[in-house]
């Protein structure tokens, strides 16, 4: 009886050191039996987006670049043509008769048309012509004023009124080679006077602005799509 009792005790104490071993380990080898979850590195987020593409050169850009793209355009155009003026002249040829009293003279008008061509010179225009205004993100150019290049007469377009005769005047005015050349001069140095004359010089200098801005407004919007071209005179 003793013997079954102390074989019963030992039972239960190995059952129970060994439940106490399973118990206290079981759980640690399936911990460690566990995967661990990966961890990633989280980049810290740049300051603007914009920072990010200046420095890849995206939409970075200098007061320089602008200088450069203008003056460099500027050089190409040399003279440009900013505006055509048709304009016509009359002018009355005198042919003296006796004495030169008006009963024996013929006079006959001739009218002759020409026209004036006004030129912006842009070949001079280099950086110190031009500044950048960050703030109104203005390019302002300083271009010369318009002036007229030349007048080129139409002949082909000149008319001869019929001669007017004084009472005791006959035939009709015949004008030598001579005297047809200094006509025709003297026509076009009054129409270069006229085509000089504010009214004209005024508008010559409004299509200066307007031609020039067409030029360069695309080279300008091409360094930045923000920024306008202002053209302005060097005086």
């Amino acid at each position: 009886m003793k013997e079954h009792t102390k074989g019963l005790w030992k039972g239960l104490g190995i059952g129970l050191a060994t439940g106490l071993i399973i118990g206290f380990c079981g759980p640690k080898l399936i911990s460690n039996n566990q995967k661990k979850p990966e961890v990633t590195a989280v980049e810290e987020p740049a300051e603007s987006h914009d920072v990010i593409l200046e420095d890849n050169g995206i939409l970075g850009y200098t007061a320089a670049d602008f200088k450069d793209a203008v003056a460099g355009k500027a050089t190409k155009q040399k003279q440009l043509v900013v505006m055509e003026q048709d304009l016509h002249e009359t002018t009355t040829f005198t042919q003296a008769g006796l004495a030169n009293l008006s009963i024996f003279s013929m006079y006959k008008d001739v009218t002759y048309y020409a026209t004036g061509v006004y030129t912006v010179d842009l070949q001079n225009i280099d950086q110190y012509h031009i500044t950048v205004d960050d703030d109104t993100k203005t390019v302002t150019i300083l271009i010369p004023h318009a002036v007229l290049q030349y007048v080129t007469p139409d002949l082909s377009k000149t008319e001869f009124e019929d001669t007017s005769k004084g009472l005791l005047a006959f035939g009709d005015i015949e004008l030598t080679a001579e005297e047809q050349n200094q006509l025709e001069q003297s026509v076009i140095n009054t129409m270069t006077d006229t085509f000089n004359e504010e009214t004209y010089t005024t508008l010559a200098d409004k299509y200066a602005k307007l031609s020039t801005w067409e030029i360069f407004q695309p080279i300008v919007s091409s360094v930045s799509p923000e920024y306008k071209a202002d053209m302005k005179f060097v005086d």
